[in-house]
């Protein structure tokens, strides 16, 4: 699989079209249906998942796709290499209206998420890049400078859904001092641009919700660390993820020591 630049282009163009897709359903009253699992489910979805779908399959016709909307076998055996999307993460954000959701598509290689595309609606930002593509910020079109400086603040971004007084004693060990709530993949992206720098997750998390971005985090020189404190990897027969801290590549760069600080943790 490589990444050229009319790849990106082809890509963009189709995120676009599927983001246009979205908003009409977002800005007028649609339906909400739910799946086994209690997780909504929209046409927002369905649609945005056809077009990604069938945008990956126009371009990579052999690759593997695993997507959140289509229902694979128990514990399939991946192969090596293949496609994640998640249509829209961040459906509950969608459903509220919070602005807080995202289109994302992933590519893993031997465990590791090595290329991502992120959009975001609403805010009309993309992020896109991986291991040896670096990350590409634009904003209503517009290529961003990203964050370089070390901030004096150290911020973590807390979900709205899913923040607990247990996630407040931990982040207070890493030395947090300002938290701020935002939804979806938009989290490890801000991340991933040093505009923040903790994002703490109890409980599990499907693959095709973090590896996206988690992709344009690596290219950053950030990392994702498990609760059993090894590097987060793709491709598990489950396709769940344990709970993780994802740290900047600015919190690394300030706190050397935070494998220590972590395994006092967990």
């Amino acid at each position: 699989m490589k990444i050229t630049p009319k790849v990106i282009q082809f890509f963009k163009d189709k995120f676009s079209f599927a983001a246009d897709k979205v908003l009409e359903i977002y800005q007028k009253p649609f339906e909400v249906n739910y799946k086994e699992d209690k997780s909504p489910l929209t046409e927002a979805d369905i649609k945005a998942n056809e077009i990604l779908t069938q945008a990956i399959q126009t371009l990579f016709p052999k690759d593997f796709i695993v997507s959140e909307e289509v229902k694979l076998s128990r514990n399939i055996k991946l192969p090596d290499s293949f496609w994640l999307i998640d249509p829209i993460d961040g459906t509950k954000e969608f459903v509220d209206k919070t602005g807080d959701f995202t289109l994302n598509i992933g590519f893993v290689e031997k465990g590791f998420p090595i290329w991502g595309m992120v959009y975001s609606p609403v805010y009309d930002e993309l992020y896109f890049g991986g291991r040896d593509y670096g990350i590409t910020f634009e904003k209503n079109g517009i290529v961003q400078e990203l964050n370089k400086k070390t901030h004096q603040e150290i911020i973590a971004l807390i979900s709205r859904n899913h923040f607990t007084g247990k996630e407040e004693k931990i982040l207070n060990q890493l030395g947090v001092t300002q938290k701020n709530q935002m939804g979806s993949s938009l989290k490890i992206c801000k991340l991933a641009t040093n505009q923040a720098d903790v994002y703490l997750r109890f409980g599990e998390t499907s693959e095709w919700d973090i590896a996206p971005a988690d992709s344009l985090l690596i290219a950053s020189g950030g990392t994702i660390i498990t609760q059993h404190l090894d590097r987060l990897f793709y491709g598990k027969p489950s396709l769940n993820n344990p709970s993780f801290v994802a740290f900047s590549s600015n919190y690394i760069k300030k706190n050397p020591d935070y494998m220590e600080k972590l395994k006092s943790i967990f």
